[in-house]
């Protein structure tokens, strides 16, 4: 469940809505003193293609309408195993969305993707050490460009500038390396082709999450040297340059 606040005229007031996943939630006893107007559903694009799927839509549909909601559809990658880690082509993409109109023609507001901007899907594929080159293999591998319109290099300074990636600038110990990020900087992180990056312990979950203890020994030894925790520069409060500083 989340909130949406969504822009509106200038004369009118801020228009405040809600992203759920559920259909009962329109149906509780406390949602009608909200005085919600507006609420989202995501959906994977071929979502008209899986009953399963399609069944939830339906039953959410149903009770939005109840509600008298605005109804918002957003679209993200396919939840079957076969797909959900490939965009769409742009055929599929079309078909999908018109056996969705066919089924839903009322329903005018529509987010083509999901958070379009989101690195959640990739950071599994970066590493919590990498190189440049390999980077941008995964964007390429990712169809970043494809679902965003950035280029490697938007792609690479967007995830710099939400502190997600930093470099490289010190190999530290056999336990951790020690990386700069961007946002306690006076300047630009540099981000130089030859650089090797680094994820934020923030954002490193996404990444380590997938290596479980039993699988951790299987992995090639080259991978586990990147399973080092990130040790961020300035993080150490007794160091002149704290992070916090920056805040």
């Amino acid at each position: 469940m989340g909130l949406l606040l969504l822009p509106a005229a200038a004369s009118a007031s801020t228009v405040v809505g809600i992203s759920d996943q559920q259909a009962v939630t329109f149906a509780n006893p406390l949602y009608a003193p909200l005085k919600l107007k507006i609420a989202r559903y995501i959906a994977p694009y071929d979502v008209m293609s899986e009953p399963d799927q399609a069944a939830r839509l339906a039953a959410w549909v149903m009770g939005a309408k109840a509600a008298h909601q605005e109804i918002l559809i957003a679209f993200e990658h396919s939840y079957l195993d076969s797909r959900k880690t490939k965009a769409p082509s742009v055929a599929a993409y079309t078909k999908a969305l018109k056996a969705f109109k066919k089924k839903y023609p009322t329903i005018k507001d529509i987010q083509p993707w999901n958070e379009a901007n989101r690195c959640q899907r990739v950071l599994p594929d970066v590493g919590l050490v990498i190189p440049d080159g390999e980077l941008h293999i995964v964007y390429n591998r990712r169809g970043v460009h494809r679902t965003t319109g950035m280029d490697y290099h938007e792609f690479r300074r967007m995830l710099i500038e939400i502190g997600c990636l930093g470099r490289v600038i010190d190999d530290g110990t056999s336990r951790y390396v020690i990386g700069e990020f961007e946002y306690p900087l006076p300047g630009p992180l540099h981000e130089g082709s030859g650089e090797r990056f680094c994820l934020h312990p923030v954002f490193a979950d996404a990444y380590s999450s997938r290596h479980s203890a039993s699988r951790l020994q299987q992995l090639p030894s080259k991978e586990r040297s990147t399973l080092r925790a990130v040790y961020p520069v300035g993080s150490n409060p007794n160091e002149a340059a704290d992070y916090r500083d920056a805040f």
